[in-house]
C-alpha cells in the first residue's frame, strides 16, 4: 500500500498531521433511513499505521443534532497503546479484528 497524508482531529490538542495508511476505521452510526436529526449520535474510529511504524488512532463522537462533533487521537507506539486508548467495547473490537489485532487474554 502506499503511504497517503492523513490529519486525525483532535479538540483538546493539535491535530495530528502524518504520511501513513488506514488499517481500520468502523462506526455505528444508524442508517439513513433511522436517523433522527434530534436524537441519533453514534461513534466513529479509525486506525492508521504511520510511514514511521507508530500507530495514530482517533475517536469521534458525532450527532445529528446541530450541535459540533468532537475528536480525540492519540500516538501510540504499539498494539498495547492502541487497545489502551479504544477500550474493549463492541465497536473496538470490531476494528481490532479488522486491523488483525489480538485483543484477547490468554489464561493458563
Amino acid at each position: 500500500m502506499t503511504a497517503e497524508t492523513f490529519v486525525a482531529l483532535q479538540d483538546d490538542g493539535p491535530d495530528l498531521i502524518f504520511q501513513g495508511i488506514l488499517l481500520a476505521e468502523v462506526n455505528n452510526r444508524p442508517a439513513d433511513s433511522e436517523l433522527n436529526t434530534h436524537t441519533s449520535k453514534w461513534i466513529e474510529l479509525s486506525l492508521y499505521r504511520t510511514a514511521g511504524g507508530q500507530f495514530v488512532c482517533e475517536r469521534g463522537h458525532c450527532s445529528a443534532q446541530p450541535e459540533p462533533d468532537r475528536y480525540e487521537a492519540a500516538i501510540c507506539a504499539d498494539e498495547a497503546g492502541v487497545i489502551a486508548f479504544f477500550g474493549y467495547d463492541r465497536l473496538s473490537k470490531e476494528l481490532f479484528d479488522i486491523a488483525e489485532i489480538d485483543a484477547s487474554q490468554c489464561v493458563h
